[in-house]
């Protein structure tokens, strides 16, 4: 009988391949997209902010805090409800989505005072 020796393993340090211009732009062409169906579907359903309105029964001086943001879509939406009386605040540990928040929210004409 031979003696197999065990096979010398090497470890090979895999690299994560870094995001191509094609992923990025993926990715944004199907958050905005995502974002316009949303924005759409609201529009279409006033009975939704309704139904938002009495389940959250916001309340003047209230303060509410939306852990996980993303891109504050439903945040933004919370201060529209509010009608500017409660204070709304996004937080996410992601610091690119807090960028876009920011600036959506600066963008957005019925938040702005």
């Amino acid at each position: 009988m031979s003696s197999l020796k065990n096979p010398v393993r090497t470890r090979i340090k895999r690299r994560r391949p870094k995001d191509s211009v094609s992923k990025l732009a993926f990715r944004v062409s199907y958050l905005r997209r995502s974002r316009e169906i949303y924005r759409r579907y609201l529009e279409s359903k006033p009975w939704i902010n309704q139904l938002y309105t009495s389940f959250l029964n916001i309340k003047p001086g209230q303060k509410i805090v939306d852990i996980g943001c993303g891109p504050g879509d439903f945040t933004r939406q919370l201060a529209r409800l509010s009608n500017k009386k409660a204070t709304i605040l996004g937080i996410d540990s992601n610091e690119k989505s807090i960028q876009a928040a920011t600036t959506d929210t600066k963008k957005a004409p019925c938040l702005t005072s």
